[in-house]
């Protein structure tokens, strides 16, 4: 019995001071089955991350062109000066074409008015250039569509002027 006792002292003895490998007290499957799971998650976790980052350095080259290529609308320029039509309509004898004239030249400057103050809008968003210049090209072929009918008011003005001189010299 004695040499029992000293066999299992140097058994747990050399256990614990881990001199001569022995072999677990106890299996344990569920905690191997455990750390395989864990390894094959890892592994696929680290799988995801490098395909992550590979995606975004691919997409990153495109996003910073797209953010460089936004921009805001800016300050907008008054194109239409309405000064240089501000009496024409006087020249007109017959009061009604004088109220119709006056009439035309309030229209187009109201119309000049609400288009030039949309252009004051903050956007919520910054835009893309295309679509900036876009933008003013629609405003300068609005105000080009005003200086054009504001000619042709003036054209008719001085037709009309031209004809009452015409008749003046005449009578």
């Amino acid at each position: 019995m004695k040499k029992v006792l000293i066999l299992a002292f140097l058994i747990s003895v050399t256990k614990t001071m881990a001199q001569i490998p022995i072999l677990p007290s106890y299996t344990d499957p569920g905690n191997k089955i455990a750390l395989q799971a864990e390894k094959l998650a890892a592994n696929i976790l680290e799988n995801v991350k490098k395909n992550t980052r590979n995606e975004w350095g691919k997409t990153s080259l495109a996003t910073v062109a797209e953010k460089n290529g936004t921009t805001t609308l800016g300050k907008p320029i008054r194109y239409v000066h309405f000064i240089k039509y501000a009496n024409m309509c006087d020249y007109y004898v017959n009061d009604k074409k004088e109220k119709l004239c006056d009439e035309k030249v309030a229209y187009l400057r109201n119309s000049h008015d609400i288009v030039f103050d949309l252009l004051h809008v903050e956007p919520l968003f910054e835009m893309r250039k295309g679509v900036k210049d876009l933008i003013w090209e629609k405003y300068a072929s609005i105000s080009n569509i005003i200086i054009k009918e504001l000619e042709k008011i003036k054209r008719e003005i001085e037709k009309e002027e031209k004809n009452k001189e015409y008749l003046k010299y005449k009578g």
